[in-house]
């Protein structure tokens, strides 16, 4: 199973993996998922997890890669994750490892050397007029024409905003999705916590993403909710790998009664020894939740 996008990151190709992962576990199939490895530090193709344990480090695996793997052992889910841009090795790779029903190929609509059996496409509403254009004017880097070659389209973030045009694919069945804040995080310790625990704090908030419109969205949402002060948004490029001088430089706006938020994805890439200790209790991950109807499963399952 593909799932890709016309355009460029940040669409919620990953999120639909994974949702789409689960949902097949959940229904008793066996599942793996292979992942582009966009950006991470090693060459070739590498299994990132046999399902049960973590084979090696974020920067071998990729961010998105890792993300996944680390998030499918900590639930007990067996999905083993490949992460490369060469598909037929990753795909090898996790055969190997053990007999399966379905493996998701994550930003694979344009990788064309494999034949799906089942083609999705993830667009998101935020992306509005840059889908008339091609790369570098606009975010398409595929023309909309190819649609006609998938079998769905999920549109993200659509509860968000509603501007996006989607004519160019009137024969595709369409699910809209969107994603809830659900919970925190504590970074260091990894504790859970209620949102509520952000009652008029005074928020520090970075990020490193595709399109964070939506995660801007989200963090002006929760701090309308709570009554929060947002001190800074901070806006890193999609997939930076950061360093100890860039979480000096996050830290130095900070204060003891200050609350720094990132996203999961930005949390994988964060090394524990980079925060200082004075705050230790201020520094969260936001966990967030996908929905989407079961439209897409139920194809999936009936082109089966």
């Amino acid at each position: 199973i593909g799932i890709g996008s016309l355009s460029v990151g940040g669409t919620g190709k990953t999120p639909t993996t994974d949702f789409l992962a689960r949902a097949l576990v959940a229904h008793g199939y066996r599942v793996g998922v292979v992942s582009s490895g966009y950006r991470k530090k090693s060459s070739g193709s590498i299994l990132v997890s046999d399902g049960h344990r973590i084979l090696c480090d974020v920067y071998a695996a990729g961010d998105e890669a890792f993300l996944l793997a680390k998030t499918f052992v900590a639930d007990s889910l067996g999905i083993a994750v490949s992460s490369g841009m060469d598909r037929r090795l990753a795909i090898e790779l996790l055969e190997s490892n053990g007999d399966l029903d379905f493996i998701l190929l994550d930003d694979s609509f344009q990788y064309r050397q494999i034949h799906k059996t089942f083609e999705i496409l993830v667009q998101d509403a935020y992306e509005g007029t840059s889908l008339n254009w091609l790369l570098p004017i606009g975010r398409l880097r595929d023309l909309k024409a190819r649609s006609a070659t998938a079998n769905a389209l999920i549109i993200h973030k659509s509860d968000l905003h509603e501007k996006i045009n989607i004519a160019w694919a009137e024969d595709l069945p369409v699910t809209r999705a969107s994603f809830q804040a659900m919970e925190l995080k504590q970074f260091v310790v990894e504790q859970i916590a209620e949102l509520r625990i952000l009652e008029k704090k005074k928020l520090v908030v970075f990020s490193g993403l595709g399109h964070p419109k939506a995660w801007d969205h989200t963090i002006i949402k929760l701090a309308r909710l709570y009554k929060c002060t947002i001190i800074a948004n901070i806006h890193f490029r999609d997939h930076h790998w950061y360093s100890e001088i860039d979480l000096k430089s996050i830290f130095s706006l900070m204060r003891d009664d200050y609350t720094l938020l990132m996203t999961e994805k930005d949390a994988v890439k964060i090394m524990p020894e980079w925060i200082p200790k004075r705050f230790y209790s201020n520094v969260f991950v936001l966990k967030s939740k996908m929905t989407m109807d079961d439209v897409v499963l139920d194809r999936i399952l009936k082109t089966l």
